[in-house]
This record gives structure tokens, sequence and C-alpha cells, in this order.
């Protein structure tokens, strides 16, 4: 599909959007405190986790109102209380409920074998062969540290990070129904060296095997994007309830990639214009935009 942002495929799905004041209030009343009433139902097996190994964990149950599915989040934590739902109303620390709806995956490009091709309408023939590389369009989670090892002169592993855990383990499973979803394909890919001091570090380090990822450094800003306009992305309601931290509107989502500045480890995250910068592993407030194969 393609709208005013490009390309996208609609896969799997995950809390996003605030209701709103009108319909949270009827949402809460139905909830009743646990005793669910006027057709409110609980969807048995359907939560969805926030943080990972390393991480105070928060798991949202998911409730069905109307043929609708929601969640109920006890009390939202931005990290500003100058923040604002897409509704306009202001993100307080009170009970809150948001929509489960279907992620949308921007496309960036496809491999045929081990070529990598810029994606267009004409260029896609959706052969066996040809898989979609995507990203969320939005920032689907915050509050998941890279890593706690922040005082650890090693360095930061990607393959055993505290967000490859999360990724791994509840967004995967939960978001994307997991193995059982034909749709997403393993890739193979490498990360950079943790104790390598590069401010740019390559993916020449290692090699690793999963079906959800980070973009790395490179492929943030070599491989797939070209401008620092087509970097920027914004966070969803949810996730800037969840502590989620925008600047001008705009989110700061992190990369796979890390090295080590003055013995600690950091990594790498693009910002809200579209640029990189690094921060210490254990940073809570930036986000998460995960990346998938596809082959349709």
């Amino acid at each position: 599909q393609k709208d005013s942002t490009g390309y996208y495929v609609e896969l799997g799905k995950y809390p996003q959007t605030y209701v709103g004041a009108t319909l949270n209030s009827t949402l809460e009343s139905a909830y009743n405190g646990g005793t669910l009433q006027n057709g409110m139902t609980i969807n048995t097996g359907e939560t969805y986790t926030i943080g990972g190994n390393d991480d105070t964990k928060s798991t949202y149950q998911a409730y069905t109102y109307q043929s609708v599915t929601y969640v109920r989040m006890p009390a939202a934590n931005p990290f500003s209380t100058a923040y604002q739902y897409s509704t306009g109303e202001t993100i307080s620390k009170t009970v809150a409920w948001f929509k489960v709806e279907p992620i949308k995956w921007n496309v960036l490009g496809y491999y045929t074998g081990s070529t990598y091709n810029k994606y267009t309408s004409t260029s896609y023939t959706n052969n066996i062969s040809e898989n979609l590389i995507t990203i969320s369009r939005l920032s689907l989670a915050s509050n998941v540290q890279w890593d706690s090892t922040y005082n650890s002169a090693s360095g930061a592993n990607w393959l055993n990070s505290n967000i490859k855990y999360w990724l791994d383990n509840s967004f995967y499973p939960q978001a994307l129904d997991g193995d059982n979803n034909p749709n997403v394909v393993a890739r193979t890919y490498g990360y950079s060296n943790p104790s390598g001091t590069s401010y740019q570090p390559t993916d020449s380090y290692a090699n690793t095997t999963s079906k959800v990822w980070l973009l790395s450094y490179t492929e943030a800003y070599s491989t797939y994007y070209s401008t620092d306009a087509e970097r920027q992305a914004k966070s969803t309601d949810f996730t800037k309830a969840n502590y989620g931290q925008v600047v001008s509107d705009g989110s700061l989502w992190w990369t796979r990639s890390a090295y080590t500045y003055s013995s600690t480890p950091n990594a790498l995250y693009v910002g809200d214009d579209g640029n990189y910068n690094t921060f210490g592993v254990n940073m809570e407030r930036y986000d998460v935009r995960p990346a998938i194969m596809i082959n349709l």
C-alpha cells in the first residue's frame, strides 16, 4: 500500500492511539474496577509487556469493547507533564485506555538473494526470493533500556542486550504472533564491536539471526536512508504515555549500534531532527522502532 508517507505494509498489532477523554471514561466505567460490565470482555492470552530483563516490567492486558480491542494503562507516565496526546489533551498521570491497532511498516527496500534494492512500485515483483526490509512507521515503545551495563568497561553487546531480549521475547510474540506468523522472515545481519571506540561503528563485528531487530548506524545513515528528513519519526500516544521523550514532537529512537566512550558503553540513536547522537545504554526515555523482513 502507499500513502503520502510512502509504501507500507500492515502486519501485526500494538497499542497505539489514546481514545480521548469521553471514550476513556466509558471504558473505565465498563472495566468497573476489574469486574467487567456493559459487554466488556477480557482477551485471555493477549497482553503487551514493556521492559526487558533489566527493566521494571509493565504488562498491559487487552480487552474487547464493542468489537474493538483496547489496553488499560493504570497510570500514564509521561516524561514531561507538558506532553499531549494526539487528541490535543494533556497526558496526565491517570488511567488511560489505548486502541490496539494494525502496525504500519514503512518499506525501505528489498533483497533478491543477497542483493539489496531500493523499493519502487515497479521494481518489486512479489517474487518469493524478494524479502521486504521494513521499519515501524511510528516509534512503538519506550521505557526499555538498551542495556543496564552503563558502568561496565567491557561495553554493551547487542547480542546480549536488554533491548534485543525485549524485542525477541515480548514484542515479537505479542505484536506479531511469533513464529505463527509466516510473513515474518529471519534475517542474518552484523553488529558493532561492543568494545570498539568508533563514534560511527560498523556492522563488521559479528553476525546473528533474528526476526526482529533495530537498524544499525550504517543502515540508518547509508543503506536505507539518504536524508535526515527520511529518518524522522513520531511516537505513538502509548509510547509518550510510557515515558518516551519527544523533542519538537519528534521521536528519539535507538539503533543497535554501540561503542565504548571513556570506558562506558554508549549506543547511537536517531534524534528528532533525523541526525544521530549517542547516549549511555541505560537511558530509558528513548524509543524503539522495530525492523522486520516481510515476505508476502
